[in-house]
């Protein structure tokens, strides 16, 4: 019970922390959202986020992912980034996460923004269809998953989804390394196998 390790990690807006993974050779694994301008980054593949004048925040959320290897005499970052789609009205959020015994980390969230990263997709493109948000209308948001290597580099990323929202909420492995991620759906053209127990929604 005694503390081996506490430091604060975000900037001079928001975070909001999901999930936290470790691997049991210190290095630990959190993603969130921030609002933070100055989100600490490091060996990051995005290094900012879409400001908004008036307060001097990022303009919507932003999803987040930091690796900090965390050992008894120093600790560090091994990388820091925000991640999201670059258009500054696009909201992305990161709600869970999972690392493979070789240090490579997946996160799940959902997105509204057309050129969210993409790499080697099963799904190369957002639905764009229209949903309402206290009578506002906006593009419906789709699940993503994302795969980055030890080092932060992105291996695999892609779009999940159909016409209307997703919510992803959790993500894990199994032994070979196939993903499995759950999460709600407001669509009736949802993607499902042949063998689906429920192929309609």
């Amino acid at each position: 019970g005694d503390l081996t390790y506490a430091s604060y990690h975000g900037g001079k807006g928001t975070e909001y922390p999901k999930d936290i993974v470790a691997d049991g050779e210190g290095n630990v694994l959190i993603v969130g959202t921030t609002t933070s301008p100055d989100f600490p980054t490091a060996n990051a593949l995005q290094t900012t986020c879409p400001i908004y004048v008036g307060t001097g925040n990022c303009n919507q959320a932003r999803g987040f992912v930091s690796m900090i290897n965390i050992q008894p005499t120093q600790s560090t970052m091994t990388y820091s980034t925000y991640w999201g789609a670059p258009e500054r009205d696009s909201n992305n959020e990161i709600t869970a996460a999972t690392l493979d015994d070789e240090g490579n980390a997946y996160v799940v969230g959902w997105t509204n923004g057309l050129q969210f990263p993409m790499k080697d997709p099963i799904q190369g493109h957002l639905y764009e269809s229209f949903c309402s948000t206290f009578g506002s209308e906006r593009y419906c948001f789709d699940s993503f998953v994302s795969k980055f290597t030890p080092t932060g580099q992105l291996s695999f990323s892609t779009f999940f989804g159909a016409v209307f929202d997703e919510f992803p909420f959790d993500i894990t492995l199994d032994n070979d390394n196939n993903i499995l991620f759950v999460g709600l759906t407001e669509a009736s053209d949802f993607p499902t196998t042949s063998n689906a127990i429920q192929p309609n929604n």
